[in-house]
């Protein structure tokens, strides 16, 4: 290959590419659309380490080898052949290695290797000084074990400290942020631990982007009419997705996780005198539950001037308001493991000593075979509830578990119907919303309702490519939900009759 002497970028780039660019941190991140221009900062990036330090290790990971040979070195291919001038085999070589593993070596010997996520995790030897991370929200239900397994690599060794002293290695990451969220892993890494150390993960739009806007005018026109407008922001904006997905569509993050003391209610939070609901999903390998309190709105009585003044709640709201206050999950765990983790929870365990808990959930009982009702596998839950005084004689313990599975469109229906208000509406201001979660502690229940999706074409819940952890929490709480509107439904049609 002929050599290149490489001084400087000799193209446009956005301002805020620029500063992404020079950004002197060990890590740094971009979350934005499609066409927003993320990934050219990092092939810039990644082609000046390259250069810098020829005899260090580089790496970019991501969900597979396709993904990588489509997106990054299709993107750093374009920058050496539009930008710099160069060819394949003129400047660079680009090839693929044991079962398809995207190399590019540079005319200075410079080689970076892509590795899929399941490959990052394997790899336990190799030391990296360079690494780029794409779209590690793609990785599938192991991703956050991937990411942390890339991370361990990130460390130098004697020989490139040999041939660069003056190295540091770093890290960059880039994401179109779909199904990332509050509660995603992704989110609190960036957003949360992050900031701490110093490090910025920044936002691109793709209407930002004036250089392919200049070069193509309907790129965004074109993008808008494939998507629904709700996908906007995400899709081409780059914010993060605080809305449900084609499931639980009515979830929206800034109502159902808010403060419903906007409406009159109890802040959120545990509170004495109500009964704890625990609904539960068995599944094989993966136990679900979440705790739950349900508050009734009742019209309310104020005394601005030391009078009573007769209120009535908010027209539009739910009477019966569910508190989400927190989430059990374990992996290769079972329901004796589960009932342990309960009572572990000393607040938990004493309210339900003192006030009673409800169990709601999967009416198989965790059977392998589906088709198998039986309430027999939830005697080791209820077993241990009693062996602490939470006892059905007591009236401590109830069991609202029913024989069959409900339908699963009428649970999901009824899901959506519980997020919103009394007529359908959004809630302005938060008034009258019926469902509560705490974010802080449901981080699976909230990625469930962002991420669970539907077979195309079929009102079906798409369990064989969600990954083992998803669906399942929301399945417990779909369960629950369910039960207490058509409880609270029969209770009306008989009040309704009683009335004739």
């Amino acid at each position: 290959m002929s050599a290149v002497e490489y001084v400087d970028i000799p193209v446009e780039l956005l301002e805020s590419q620029i500063e992404a660019l020079n950004d002197p941190a060990d890590w740094s991140g971009i979350r934005g659309g499609n066409g927003s221009g993320k990934t050219t900062v990092w092939a810039w990036w990644t082609l000046q380490r390259m250069i810098e330090f020829p005899k260090s290790n580089f790496v970019v990971i991501g969900a597979s080898y396709q993904q990588l040979d489509q997106g990054f070195f299709n993107t750093l291919q374009d920058v050496l052949c539009k930008d710099l001038g160069l060819s394949p085999g003129n400047g660079y070589v680009y090839r693929h290695g044991s079962g398809g593993k995207p190399i590019l070596r540079l005319w200075n010997g410079a080689k970076i290797h892509g590795w899929s996520a399941e490959q990052s995790m394997r790899t336990r030897s190799a030391n990296v000084q360079t690494l780029v991370l794409e779209e590690p929200q793609t990785w599938g239900p192991s991703a956050e074990k991937a990411w942390v397994s890339a991370n361990s690599r990130l460390r130098i060794n004697p020989t490139v400290i040999a041939a660069h002293p003056d190295i540091v290695p770093k890290g960059r990451v880039s994401f179109n942020p779909t199904d990332v969220g509050p509660g995603h892993w992704l989110y609190e890494m960036i957003e949360k631990r992050w900031p701490g150390q110093g490090w910025v993960c920044r936002r691109f739009s793709s209407r930002d982007n004036a250089i392919l806007l200049r070069d193509n005018p309907g790129y965004i026109r074109n993008l808008e009419v494939s998507m629904s407008p709700q996908r906007w922001s995400v899709e081409l904006e780059g914010h993060y997705q605080t809305s449900g997905g084609d499931v639980y569509r009515n979830f929206d993050f800034e109502r159902n996780c808010g403060d419903p003391t906007a409406i009159g209610l109890p802040p959120l939070g545990l509170h004495p005198h109500l009964r704890l609901l625990w609904a539960h999903d068995f599944n094989i390998g993966f136990q679900c539950s979440t705790i739950s309190q349900l508050h009734i709105q009742q019209p309310v009585i104020g005394y601005a001037d030391g009078r009573s003044t007769l209120k009535m709640p908010v027209p539009e709201a739910q009477k019966l308001v569910l508190y989400t206050l927190g989430e059990i999950a374990l992996e290769e765990a079972g329901s004796d493991d589960v009932v342990k983790h309960f009572l572990a929870n000393k607040v938990w365990a004493d309210h339900a000593r003192q006030y009673g808990i409800t169990l709601y959930g999967d009416p198989s009982g965790g059977n392998r075979s589906q088709a198998n009702v039986s309430i027999t596998s939830w005697m080791a839950i209820i077993r241990g509830l009693e062996a602490e005084g939470i006892t059905r004689a007591n009236g401590k313990l109830t069991l609202r578990i029913p024989p069959s599975h409900p339908a699963v469109l009428d649970r999901i229906n009824d899901v959506n119907a519980q997020f919103m208000t009394t007529g359908g509406t959004s809630g302005t201001g938060r008034n009258g919303v019926g469902a509560y979660i705490d974010p802080d502690n449901c981080p699976e229940l909230l990625t469930d309702f962002r991420q669970v999706s539907l077979i195309p074409g079929k009102n079906e819940i798409d369990k064989k490519n969600a990954g083992p952890k998803r669906t399942h929490m929301s399945d417990a709480y779909g369960y629950m939900v369910h039960e207490i509107r058509k409880r609270d439904q029969m209770k009306m049609k008989s009040q309704n009759r009683m009335a004739r």
